[in-house]
C-alpha cells in the first residue's frame, strides 16, 4: 500500500521530465522548473483521482497479494460501515501538490 504514493510521484516525475526535460522527485514531493509548476499539479492530481476511482481493486488486489481469505470479508464490511463516505464527487484539487 505504500508503494501507492511512490507511484504517482513516478508517473509525475516522468510526465513532467517528458514534457519539459527536468525534474527531481524527493519522496512526496517535486522540484519542477518555474514553468512546469501548473502541468505538475495536474499530472499529481490527475493520478491521485485514478487511485481513488481504483481504490475498490487496489484494495482487493492488496488483501489477495497478503493472503487475507474471503472468509473475513465480514469482517471488511464492518470497518467500512464505520467509515463516512465522500458525499459529493471525488476530485483532488491540482493544489494538493505544493
Amino acid at each position: 500500500m505504500h508503494h501507492i504514493d511512490s507511484r504517482v510521484m513516478d508517473f509525475t516525475c516522468n510526465a513532467v521530465y517528458d514534457k519539459y526535460a527536468w525534474a527531481i522527485d524527493i519522496h512526496d514531493a517535486i522540484i519542477v522548473d518555474c514553468e512546469a509548476v501548473g502541468y505538475a499539479r495536474e499530472q499529481y492530481a490527475n493520478m491521485i483521482n485514478n487511485v481513488y476511482n481504483d481504490r475498490k481493486s487496489i484494495l482487493q488486489n492488496y488483501f489477495r497479494s497478503i493472503n487475507i481469505p474471503a472468509s473475513k470479508q465480514g469482517e471488511w464490511k464492518e470497518v467500512m460501515s464505520k467509515v463516512e463516505p465522500v458525499e459529493d464527487t471525488f476530485k483532488c484539487s491540482p493544489m494538493v501538490l505544493k
